[in-house]
């Protein structure tokens, strides 16, 4: 399939149970041999950002409080 044919923004779906296992093997390593990893986007990296926060800062934060409020 060349690229003259589809848009960036377009894909084709291949159902994983249309393949065997191995086929399944075969096409992974196809895909990562020819298709590159698309880059986050700006929206991807804020939601990651605020993910790793909300659980580095604020689970900690709300079990010290809820051990304080305990004593």
């Amino acid at each position: 399939m060349s690229s003259c044919c589809t848009q960036s923004n377009m894909f084709n779906a291949i159902p994983k149970r249309a393949l065997t296992p191995e086929g399944v093997d075969a096409f992974r390593g196809l895909l990562q041999r020819h298709v590159a990893p698309k880059p986050m986007g700006r929206v991807a990296t804020i939601t990651l950002v605020l993910v790793v926060s909300i659980v580095v800062i604020a689970i900690p934060l709300i079990f010290w409080v809820a051990h304080k409020a305990a004593h």
